[in-house]
């Protein structure tokens, strides 16, 4: 077997190391996303999942899911029309809002869902907050079942109305950690 040592070498130098902040990152309660250049703050007692379509957030207990990414739509009010009805929500209100200073759409709804084995129906509540951002649209939506909702409505609008531009150089100039030879 050749072990080609330095070609090898060279090939991993300056490769990513662990996660890559550019993507999204967090720090004292807040996601920062340097290259989508936006943030937002969470409840500090919740974990946050980053993905590259989602960020998902929730508390220990698992009684609540906050979920936020793009949403498709040429306006705003299109990329809500069809997320609502992708995810099949049953709107109960919904109102134009301004998100620090951004266009947004505010809306509470239901959804309700059926086991297929049992036949059982279930019902969660939902909070979503519709922002236009830069060129495109994003989406927060706050989840939690009919008894729990109220408890974590503050929680949702923490977020929700803490979503802003980012202009922290500190945060925008964030780099990955590389490999070194």
């Amino acid at each position: 077997y050749k072990v080609n040592r330095d070609s090898y070498l060279s090939m991993i130098d300056g490769v990513i190391f662990g996660e890559d902040p550019r993507q999204g990152f967090t720090q004292s309660g807040v996601f920062y996303h340097p290259d989508l250049k936006f943030s937002f703050p969470y409840p500090s007692n919740w974990q946050l999942v980053n993905s590259p379509s989602q960020v998902q957030i929730a508390p220990d207990n698992g009684k609540a899911l906050m979920i936020f990414g793009g949403a498709e739509g040429a306006s705003l009010k299109d990329a809500a029309d069809k997320n609502i009805s992708d995810l099949q929500l049953t709107v109960i209100s919904s109102k134009s809002v301004t998100v620090n200073g951004l266009q947004a759409i505010e809306v509470y709804s239901k959804q309700i869902a059926q086991d297929q084995s049992t036949g059982q129906q279930s019902e969660i509540d939902v909070k979503s907050m519709f922002i236009h951002y830069g060129n495109g649209n994003f989406v927060f939506h706050g989840v939690s079942t009919p008894a729990d909702f109220q408890s974590y409505v503050s929680s949702f609008d923490k977020s929700m109305y803490g979503f802003k531009q980012l202009t922290d150089a500190s945060k925008l100039n964030v780099v990955p950690e590389r490999i070194k030879v």
